[in-house]
């Protein structure tokens, strides 16, 4: 799957300039970013956060 940039439209000079170091997303979900609140709530919603890899933790303040 290709790379794309993670958000679309956006055109504030300090983003532009730094775009090709930012992180990629994929071409199709999961691994879309939509920027759109409303549909990602409806998505996660329905998966368990347990994956077997995502690890939530608590650290102590440093």
């Amino acid at each position: 799957m290709a790379g794309e940039d993670w958000i679309d439209g956006f055109s504030s000079g300090y983003i532009q300039r730094k775009l090709s170091l930012l992180p990629k997303q994929g071409t199709q979900a999961p691994w879309r970013n939509t920027q759109n609140y409303a549909l990602d709530r409806k998505t996660i919603g329905k998966e368990p956060a347990e994956d077997g890899v995502l690890q939530f933790s608590n650290p102590a303040p440093a």
